[in-house]
């Protein structure tokens, strides 16, 4: 049976996201967001369907490998450490065993408990982030007794990318959401000089994209009724509004903050809105593809893309690349079969690997072949 921890702070860390749409996963032309850039003519690549075989003689050592990491009943909603060394998740083997975060490496075998507290890492692997019995958000170093106490009232936080700053979002538990104040505000690591910057409305934190930019989506009622997704500079509040769209939803950003990727779903003013896109994260490119699932950045300007495929019996991985402005299969479904339950998977740091979580209720390591352009 599978187990289940309930961890307020932490179970906000990893969100499955949910496969849905159709189509192949080829680019169509740019489309200009509504923001006044010139964006390049990409060159639209051919799709393999489900049947075809993307591996040639030459290539038979690049091809992905898939290892099973744990047993049948365990874990959900895994993550990585910050060297990418070992899979880690939430758990409780047994009864009498510590909850806390258990690991895993990466040829499989017994877990091993990580840390007796369960908490939020830093992406640096520095610092966690959890919450205290008394409902206090606390902040330490992995390698110290050090605790902090940050002044939020107990809200999950954002570590920026090095670990400098935090960002917490104070949003009403009740109400219309489209119409819910949302408090950003930011401090430093330890929680002092903590300051207000914006209130924004019906959204919330994207992210850090570096350590004195913001992400943010949400309406702005002193500028407009429509939601945007824009860059706060926390220092001198310069903003950059990247589009705006009512329809907002899966914000994501690559490593190194260069571009962002989100969906559009069920927009009633402009259908062709919706799917999947890719923008720089100052507003001067932006790409939509042809394919709706689900989506996590291999690295600063590769996304890794999971076609949602209904009835087929295997799912397949593909990689579009912001540089070339080309997509390409990355599995073929007849020679690496894998399916992720709930679209619970998540790419390594390094951007080597994937773990997911599939049908059979265990962890499986899928090892990827080198990006085309590399």
């Amino acid at each position: 049976m599978q187990r289940s921890l309930s961890i307020p702070l932490f179970a906000l860390l990893i969100t499955g996201c949910a496969l849905h749409a159709t189509p192949e996963p080829i680019l169509s032309t740019p489309t200009p967001p509504p923001i006044p850039t010139d964006i390049p003519q990409a060159e639209q690549p051919v799709a393999a369907s489900q049947g075809d075989s993307i591996t040639t003689e030459e290539e038979q050592a690049d091809v992905p490998e898939l290892v099973q990491l744990t047993q049948p009943g365990c874990c959900v909603q895994p993550f990585w450490s910050a060297d990418g060394s070992m899979v880690l998740f939430i758990d409780r083997p047994q009864p009498t065993a510590p909850a806390g975060i258990y690991g895993v490496s990466l040829a499989g075998g017994e877990t091993q408990v990580v840390s007796e507290r369960a908490g939020l890492p830093s992406p640096d692997g520095r610092y966690r982030a959890y919450l205290s019995e008394s409902g206090e958000t606390i902040i330490e170093p992995i390698d110290s007794s050090t605790q902090w106490v940050i002044p939020n009232g107990g809200l999950r936080v954002f570590f920026s990318p090095n670990s400098q700053r935090l960002a917490w979002a104070a949003i009403p538990q009740s109400g219309n959401f489209d119409e819910r104040p949302a408090v950003i505000s930011i401090s430093d690591i330890d929680g002092s000089d903590p300051t207000e910057l914006i209130t924004i409305y019906g959204g919330g934190i994207g992210g850090w994209l570096d350590d004195d930019y913001l992400l943010l989506v949400g309406r702005d009622r002193g500028r407009s009724q429509d939601v945007a997704l824009f860059s706060l500079q926390v220092t001198d509040g310069t903003r950059t509004d990247l589009i705006t769209n009512q329809r907002i939803r899966s914000v994501q950003i690559a490593p190194g903050g260069g571009w962002v990727s989100y969906t559009i779903s069920l927009n009633t003013d402009d259908s062709a809105e919706d799917g999947l896109w890719v923008i720089r994260a100052d507003g001067g490119e932006r790409y939509k593809l042809e394919v709706s699932g689900a989506a996590h950045w291999r690295d600063a300007t590769h996304l890794l893309l999971i076609p949602f495929e209904p009835g087929a019996q295997s799912h397949r991985l593909w990689e579009f690349s912001v540089e070339s402005g080309e997509a390409y299969p990355l599995t073929d479904p007849a020679v690496t079969p894998f399916k992720v339950s709930s679209g619970d998977w998540s790419p390594s740091p390094d951007g080597t690997h994937i773990v997911f979580f599939a049908d059979d209720q265990s962890l499986w390591l899928l090892t990827l072949p080198s990006s085309p352009a590399q």
